[in-house]
């Protein structure tokens, strides 16, 4: 299955590490943009952002969801299912707006009981 993985939060790079690690095809990682952080105000990527450039994964930082353009090039790409790992339910649903038959949506509360978790995504 070629997969899409969206997150951002220190947690979902856990997941997005186990995903790998139980040998599935993850096409691409979706998520925010570096921001400047520290006294240097110097920009850090996200723990997902590194760990997917760690892995060599496409990784594309859109500012929204909502913009139709970032949509439809996400509804181009043909993605078998989309992992959605997200703190809030609003970023967790976003998975409802995708062009997608298939998708799951982990949230803070799921991440407590990761393998379990991980055990859902391996029946998309």
């Amino acid at each position: 299955m070629r997969l899409a993985f969206l997150g951002t939060p220190d947690f979902a790079a856990k997941c997005l590490g186990e995903l790998v690690a139980a040998g599935h095809d993850i096409a691409v990682v979706y998520t925010r943009a570096p921001q400047r952080a520290g006294r240097g105000k110097k920009l850090r990527k996200s723990a997902v952002h590194e760990l997917a450039d760690a892995l060599r994964i496409d990784v594309r930082t859109p500012k929204s969801f909502r913009d139709e353009e970032v949509l439809a090039a996400f509804s181009q790409e043909q993605f078998d299912a989309a992992i959605v790992v997200a703190v809030t339910v609003a970023v967790a649903s976003l998975s409802l707006s995708l062009s997608l038959s298939r998708s799951l949506s982990l949230s803070l509360s799921l991440s407590l009981s990761l393998s379990l978790s991980l055990s859902l995504s391996l029946s998309l």
